[in-house]
């Protein structure tokens, strides 16, 4: 994630006009982390109430 990361991309010489993309590059790649996160817990959370 770092790589698209705004502040990265702007010390390296990416243009201001790029910068919305790359923050909804950085929005869209931490969203899917959390769903993976969330989906993980899932079962975890099911097995301690008996249901697996």
């Amino acid at each position: 994630m770092s790589e698209n990361h705004p502040d990265k991309l702007a010390g390296k010489g990416m243009p201001e006009s790029m910068r919305e993309m790359a923050e909804e590059r950085t929005r869209d790649i931490s969203h899917a982390y959390d769903v993976i996160k969330d989906a993980r817990k899932k079962p975890a959370n099911l097995a301690g109430r008996g249901f697996a």
